[in-house]
């Protein structure tokens, strides 16, 4: 019997926003929707906040997501990602 591999890539995503935010609430309920993992920072901490205005060039709002490293942006463009089918790939063989 031969040994059969089967390589799976998880995506990492890093979530910033914060509890009172109604876009970070929406985005939130498309990953959790989709059963993704991502870690949450939370921008009501000072420390996360410049983190966040360092990784994103300046932007201020929230929510903003990354995905692999790779900035993806806020509420809206998760939507067009999960509406073109494109977060459906994400965590898949």
């Amino acid at each position: 019997m031969k040994n059969s591999w089967v390589i799976m890539f998880v995506a990492v995503i890093e979530f910033y926003g914060a509890d009172y935010c109604i876009y970070c609430r929406k985005a939130l309920h498309i990953l959790n929707s989709k059963g993704l993992q991502y870690k949450h920072y939370d921008t009501q901490d000072s420390q996360v906040r410049a983190e966040v205005y360092y990784r994103t060039g300046g932007q201020k709002t929230i929510p903003q997501i990354f995905i692999n490293n790779n900035h993806i942006g806020g509420y809206d463009k998760l939507q067009e990602l999960e509406k073109s089918g494109k977060l459906d790939a994400i965590n898949k063989i």
